[in-house]
């Protein structure tokens, strides 16, 4: 099998991976978590805590398994930057780092994106003790951020990118804002006892989220628009040529 037709296979394995992890309490709802929420212990099911060492073994191991030393060196350097913007504090209660995913994921590709966003925090993870039953939800999460920039490719054209394709960018980026905080409250809020089937677990989780999430959800949208919507541009252009100049290829 050639690079891509391997890539695709991890990515998918992956993502399967973290569909079931956030599915799981859904289809198995656990038990009331008798008012202590989720320092009940109920935080996540073991059994995705122990998936944990397979699913970065698929990513780095596979993924990195398939690019050269420049594709290496380029995803080091990119992560390092990265976990670097994640502690820069942005107005809004908003986080640098998406922005910079979705970018990369569009030059490099969906299996570069998807490295990235997960070494970014696990990277991170270590780096400020924060280590917990939500880490592996945050790679796979944050993972898909930087996998969905490959799907607008095609808006990136040889002389750099049009400037409809940059205000594209800006808005799945302002969508990722809150569709990433939407996806990461499903790793804590069955275990605090109002998990469900049906039309009733979808209202609930509404109205829950609006009242704990949207807020804040809200700043990282915006700032995450803002960001490409203005830095977008220049920086796709730097992307488009370290790529060329480098002849560093897709992961």
């Amino acid at each position: 099998m050639n690079k891509r037709t391997v890539n695709a296979i991890i990515l998918i394995i992956a993502s399967l991976v973290g569909v079931a992890a956030f599915a799981y309490p859904f289809i198995f709802p656990p038990a009331a978590s008798q008012g202590t929420g989720v320092q009940s212990g109920n935080a996540a099911p073991l059994m995705f805590l122990l998936l944990m060492p397979a699913l970065v073994a698929l990513i780095f191991g596979g993924l990195l398994r398939q690019g050269g030393s420049k594709e290496i060196a380029l995803l080091a350097a990119l992560t390092a930057i990265n976990v670097t913007l994640r502690f820069v504090p942005m107005p809004l209660g908003g986080s640098a780092i998406f922005f910079l995913l979705i970018l990369a994921g569009c030059t490099w590709g969906a299996s570069f994106g998807f490295a990235l966003g997960s070494l970014t925090i696990l990277i991170s993870a270590f780096w400020a003790g924060g280590l917990g039953p939500w880490v592996p939800f945050q790679m796979v999460a944050t993972g898909w951020v930087g996998m969905s920039g490959a799907l607008f490719r095609p808006l990136i054209v040889a002389g750099g990118p049009r400037r409809g394709g940059v205000a594209i960018l800006a808005i799945i980026s302002l969508i990722w804002g809150y569709l990433y905080g939407g996806i990461m409250n499903l790793w804590f809020w069955p275990y605090l006892g109002h998990a469900g089937h049906g039309v009733a677990a979808i209202t609930q989780y509404g109205v829950f989220y609006l009242a704990t999430s949207a807020f804040w959800d809200t700043g990282r949208a915006v700032v995450n628009f803002l960001l490409v919507l203005f830095l977008g541009g220049p920086i796709l252009r730097v992307f488009e040529r370290f790529k060329k100049r480098f002849e560093v290829e897709y992961l």
